[in-house]
């Protein structure tokens, strides 16, 4: 029974922490056209300027 409690703990944990980081992303710096959609094209432009990508 601990077992499971501690599994159904840390599953909620780690949902609740992606859940804050995708709201941390500011996905208007991301829309190079600002036509209110961020294409996979202006992502990954945005994060080769970043330096994620090479």
């Amino acid at each position: 029974m601990k077992k499971v409690i501690m599994s159904t703990l840390v599953f909620g944990m780690v949902l609740a922490s992606t859940a804050f980081a995708y709201n941390k992303i500011d996905w208007a710096k991301m829309d190079s056209n600002n036509d209110g959609y961020v294409s996979p094209k202006e992502m990954k432009d945005h994060y080769k300027k970043a330096g994620v990508y090479k």
